[in-house]
């Protein structure tokens, strides 16, 4: 596959037939090579989304358990405080 405007545009400025092809395949490839960045990153931005998402739900889960735990302990240095009152 070639760009046809760029190779039109190479033979129009005196670039053999040879060498405007071989530009405009080059050009071409790089087109090809670029989509298939843009792709990643829109496989790797989909993920980490999802990523995201997932992690969100498991802090919210383990938010309740985790206060739960926090309480107890401060209840127990309370206490413990408390009876080293002098």
């Amino acid at each position: 596959m070639i760009v046809e405007e760029l190779y039109d545009a190479l033979i129009e400025a005196g670039a053999s037939e040879e060498k405007a092809r071989a530009a405009s395949r080059a050009i071409a490839d790089m087109q090809g090579h670029f989509t298939d960045i843009r792709t990643d990153i829109s496989e790797l931005r989909s993920e980490v989304r999802r990523d995201i998402s997932e992690l969100r739900s498991e802090v919210r889960r383990n938010i309740p358990e985790f206060r739960s735990d926090v309480e107890g302990r401060l209840r127990l240095h309370d206490w413990m405080l408390g009876t080293n009152h002098d």
